[in-house]
C-alpha cells in the first residue's frame, strides 16, 4: 500500500513538471512570435490619401485609424492640418526652433574653436557669428532673428560664459631649424628680386626705426565660467 502512494506521488511529480516545461516552451513561443512583429512606420503620403480621416474640426480631430498608426511607436500626428505643416517646414529647412538651434550651435562651436586657440571673444564677436549664421534662412519671410544685447545675454547664460580679465598673452610659435632659416631667405630673395627692379630708388623707404603694433591689446575677453 505504501509502494503505491509512493509511486502516486512519483507520477504527481513528473506530470506537474511536464505542465510547467509546456507553460515555459509556450511563453518562449510567444515571446518569439512578439519579437518578430514589425513596428510599422508612419508614412505622410500614405495619411494624407487615407479615405477614413474625415474632415473635422481641427481641435478635436484625430484619425479614424489613429490606433493602426501609432500601434508599437509614438504618434506625433494629432491634426491632419499638420501635415501641410510639416510639409512646409521642411521646404523652408525646418521650425523656427531648429533654426535658432542651428544658430546657437554654430556660434558656440565658434566660440569653442576661438578658444582652442586663445583668441580674444567679445560680446559683439559672438553678435557677429550669430548674424552670419542666420544669413542662410534669408529667403524666409517667416523667421525673424535679430543677435541682439538681449539674445546675447542668454546666449553666455546658457553656455556659462562669462567675462574675464585678460593678464597676459600667450602665443604660439613654430620652432625651426637653421637650415629652414636659410632656405626661406634664399627663397625670399629670389621672390623679391624681380619686384624691387621695378620700383624707382625715390620709392624705398626707410623703416628701421618704424613702430608696428600687429595686435590690439584687449583687456578683457569672454570664457568659461570656472
Amino acid at each position: 500500500m505504501q509502494g503505491e502512494m509512493v509511486f502516486a506521488d512519483v507520477q504527481q511529480l513528473l506530470h506537474e513538471e511536464e505542465e510547467e516545461e509546456g507553460g515555459e516552451q509556450e511563453q518562449k513561443e510567444e515571446e518569439e512570435k512578439d519579437a518578430e512583429i514589425d513596428v510599422p512606420v508612419l508614412d505622410i503620403e500614405m495619411l494624407s490619401s487615407q479615405s477614413n480621416l474625415t474632415s473635422q474640426s481641427d481641435d478635436n480631430y484625430e484619425p479614424a485609424s489613429k490606433k493602426l498608426i501609432c500601434e508599437g511607436a509614438t504618434c506625433a500626428l494629432k491634426r491632419k492640418k499638420d501635415l501641410a505643416q510639416w510639409e512646409k517646414d521642411i521646404e523652408k529647412g525646418g521650425t523656427n526652433w531648429n533654426k535658432y538651434a542651428t544658430i546657437d550651435k554654430w556660434t558656440f562651436d565658434r566660440f569653442i574653436e576661438a578658444r582652442r586657440h586663445n583668441e580674444h571673444v567679445t560680446t559683439r564677436i559672438l553678435q557677429q557669428w550669430a548674424a552670419s549664421a542666420a544669413l542662410q534662412y534669408t529667403t524666409d519671410t517667416d523667421f525673424k532673428f535679430s543677435a541682439s544685447l538681449s539674445w546675447a545675454k542668454k546666449f553666455k547664460q546658457k553656455h556659462r560664459i562669462r567675462q574675464r580679465h585678460v593678464t597676459k598673452y600667450v602665443s604660439f610659435k613654430d620652432t625651426t631649424t637653421f637650415e629652414d632659416t636659410l632656405e626661406a631667405t634664399d627663397l625670399f630673395q629670389k621672390q623679391m628680386t624681380p619686384l624691387i627692379s621695378a620700383f624707382d630708388p625715390d620709392y624705398v623707404i626707410n623703416t628701421d626705426q618704424t613702430g608696428c603694433e600687429y595686435r590690439m591689446n584687449i583687456r578683457r575677453t569672454l570664457s568659461y565660467r570656472g
